[in-house]
């Protein structure tokens, strides 16, 4: 039986995260997740949302179980269609910027990111 809690745990468990780390994430103890798991409590309606808006769950399909578990967030539309657009454009050194990014290690991403900031701060 595929139910809210043993979907509430498969969320956590998707995230590879523990209760408490999970619990962090949406302001709730470990103790409190455990025993929503465990269906001891029942989800209040604001952990349903916290949890929601979170991890871009879909909340008929926490609830109910139907529909796609996942939402694309905004900021993942917002990629996809700046993806699209520079894919669709001629402008090759900006095509060639993005396959350079994609080959960095992190540490230097968040660098670029930063001077890309102070960039459009000016």
């Amino acid at each position: 039986m595929n139910d809210l809690k043993s979907r509430l745990k498969e969320i956590r468990e998707d995230k590879k995260l523990s209760q408490s780390e999970f619990g962090e994430r949406i302001g709730l103890s470990r103790s409190q997740i455990s025993c929503y798991e465990k269906g001891i409590r029942d989800v209040t309606e604001r952990s349903i949302k916290d949890i929601c808006r979170e991890f871009d769950i879909n909340e008929n399909w926490l609830k109910n179980g139907e529909g796609e578990k996942s939402l694309i967030s905004e900021k993942d539309s917002i990629l996809a269609n700046a993806l699209a657009e520079i894919t669709l454009s001629d402008n090759g050194t900006i095509k060639e910027i993005i396959v350079k990014l994609c080959k960095l290690d992190e540490k230097y991403i968040d660098l670029v990111n930063k001077l890309i900031d102070g960039l459009m701060s000016k």
